[in-house]
């Protein structure tokens, strides 16, 4: 935010600011030849001193020098008063104009997340969000917040989630998933009735704070709620049952030694469409299909190498990260699928 508004403030006052070197200039470069012995410096002086009507020193002006000390004087106050005022019109307008440009940024996104909360849940979601080159918006009701989420320059709307404009305005209608993380249950419980109301198709996680919300987060419409103490406790004591499965798998996550784990969407214009888990087997040596989950909803552990990749299937895949990613672009060279 900081940013983009010095950005702005500077493209608002580049044509005030270009006229007032442009007075220096010809003030400048006039004295020099109307007062043959006069430099630069002297020259330069002169020009500011009489377009800020300050009048200091008496130069002992030549007639044709009065004149255009005349002139300049009237240009000078002229230029100086249009870029007093374009600044001051600059500063005052910086926040209506960087409210205007979030919110066109905002209406750009599509199939993207919402997030519901900027604490420390909410900055976590939002960081694994950049990494994924996800788009996000949040939003968040707190000054401090919310400012300190547009500094990093998230986009932002500050107001309630529980009200349906606010969550219009961050294009609920056409996100894709939905990650309601404010501190209060009722209030991330209405979130969800409002929003799955504003986008039935709308994939919704919850997190909930307190014992027995989490029936209720499911049947207000939530297809996964987390909560933090229960994760939390579970993971401790994976560590104590199965410490070396557990410190493997952390380390997968944070893509170990070059070894990952990734999910891969399969889309109507991507190429994994129609080939299968032989062909990309044959052409990649460190890939290891794990699952595929159909659009149905049908998940399939450990398919079938002969099984065709269809729109809307989600892959899990392990292995090199390199392979993956090639993977997932689909920069493996292509070879005829045998159907």
């Amino acid at each position: 935010m900081k940013k983009d508004g010095t950005s702005s403030l500077l493209r608002d006052l580049a044509k005030p600011l270009f006229l007032l070197l442009m007075v220096l200039c010809i003030g400048t470069f006039g004295f020099m030849i109307i007062m043959d012995s006069w430099g630069f410096w002297k020259s330069l002086f002169f020009t500011v001193i009489t377009i800020t009507t300050v009048g200091y020193s008496d130069y002992q002006l030549s007639p044709a020098g009065e004149k255009f000390a005349l002139l300049m004087m009237l240009f000078g106050i002229a230029a100086g008063t249009y870029v007093f005022k374009n600044l001051i019109q600059s500063i005052v307008n910086q926040p209506a104009l960087w409210r205007q440009r979030m919110k066109r940024n905002i209406d750009a996104l599509s199939n993207h997340t919402v997030v519901c909360g900027w604490g420390h849940l909410g900055r976590i979601v939002c960081e694994r969000l950049i990494d994924a080159d996800k788009p996000f918006a949040v939003i968040e009701q707190d000054d401090k917040r919310f400012e300190e989420a547009s500094f990093l320059g998230h986009l932002c709307i500050q107001g309630a989630a529980t009200d349906d404009v606010t969550l219009l305005q961050a294009g609920i209608d056409r996100a894709k998933c939905l990650v309601c993380a404010v501190s209060s249950d009722m209030e991330n419980i209405i979130i969800m009735l409002s929003a799955r109301e504003l986008n039935p198709d709308l994939r919704i996680i919850c997190r909930v704070v307190e014992e027995g919300s989490e029936p209720k987060a499911r049947r207000a419409g939530a297809d996964m709620v987390v909560s933090p103490a229960q994760t939390g406790g579970e993971e401790i004591a994976e560590l104590i049952i199965h410490p070396t499965l557990t410190e493997i798998l952390h380390h997968t996550k944070e893509n170990f030694d070059g070894i990952a784990i990734h999910e891969i969407d399969i889309e109507d214009e991507c190429d994994l469409v129609g080939r299968t888990i032989e062909y990309y087997e044959e052409n990649v040596d460190a890939l290891v299909f794990i699952a595929i989950k159909s659009k149905d909803g049908d998940i399939n552990v450990r398919p079938d190498k002969t099984l065709q990749f269809k729109s809307g299937d989600v892959l899990i895949v392990a292995g090199d990260a390199e392979a993956i990613h090639r993977l997932r672009y689909d920069s493996i060279p292509a070879q005829p699928v045998e159907v």
